[in-house]
């Protein structure tokens, strides 16, 4: 098996808020999305700034620190029961000019930093239609990818006000589009990002 034939291009890696495709054509127009991915050996959080963040299990805080706030802690006691869950994203293919704006959009290095890690491709399938891609031979098989790592706020915490929302449409977006586990979205991201109609009712 070959790599598909995209000079240039990277894999990229998203597991917060550009799980929506929506969001991701307004910031990187010509990237294209590939399908489902996962990345084991990594924890899901929403960290101190208030944002998405994945931290490594084998030193990863977020199964013991102790939480500022009541959602921080269930979150945290949520992420040591799904010890063996991993990270589950969508995977884009990234070219440089769309990369130079994605560094922007995630604050590069001040906020993020950028690391190429090892992703599996779980499903391979486009957004609009759910038709495979060229992909699919790729299904089941870790490939190299860009991921944004915030290495200095690691422990869990309350999301911004304003990024639930778009947590929540990334959440829809990937879900309907992609096939992100129900499971992994009610027992990883819930505890942390509550639902659109609660987010309503107390606001």
């Amino acid at each position: 098996m070959s790599l598909p034939q995209n000079p240039g291009h990277k894999l990229y890696f998203a597991y917060g808020s550009n799980l929506s495709s929506t969001q991701m054509k307004a910031r990187c127009p010509s990237a294209v999305p590939v399908g489902l991915g996962h990345l084991p050996g990594w924890t899901w959080i929403i960290n101190q700034r208030g944002y998405a963040n994945i931290v490594q299990k084998s030193s990863s805080p977020a199964a013991t620190a102790t939480a500022t706030a009541g959602a921080a802690a269930t979150a945290t006691s949520t992420a040591t029961e799904m010890e063996g869950a991993g990270v589950y994203g969508v995977l884009y293919t990234l070219p440089p000019i769309d990369e130079a704006a994605l560094d922007r959009c995630e604050h590069v290095p001040t906020a993020y930093e950028k690391a190429t890690l090892d992703v599996e491709v779980v499903a391979a399938r486009g957004a609009a239609d759910g038709e495979a891609n060229e992909y699919t031979q790729f299904e089941q098989t870790q490939l190299p990818a860009l991921v944004y790592v915030d290495y200095h706020r690691v422990e869990a915490d309350r999301p911004k006000a304003e990024y639930i929302a778009r947590m929540n449409r990334g959440i829809d977006e990937a879900r309907r589009d992609y096939g992100l586990p129900e499971w992994y979205i009610t027992n990883v991201m819930r505890p942390f990002i509550k639902p659109k109609e609660l987010t309503e009712e107390t606001a």
